[in-house]
């Protein structure tokens, strides 16, 4: 893994989003998409420490992380 001023970088993290509705109204869809492990690992760490993660982290998730 690079070294944390190299992983932070912001043309180090290029992901890809989706968000679908489900016919679930509180139940949605999420893909994301990273360019290699470092990123996607950089953005868990990000998402974690933030308000939003933080605001977020008493919700079920259900993941499916294939290709790393």
């Amino acid at each position: 893994m690079p070294p944390p001023a190299v992983r932070n970088a912001s043309y180090f993290l290029k992901p890809s989003f989706n968000v679908t509705a489900t016919s679930d109204p509180l139940v949605w869809q999420v893909e994301e998409r990273f360019e290699h492990a470092a990123a996607f690992e950089t953005h868990q760490e990000r998402v974690a420490s933030s308000e939003w993660g933080q605001t977020i982290s008493g919700i079920e998730r259900r993941y499916s992380v294939t290709g790393l």
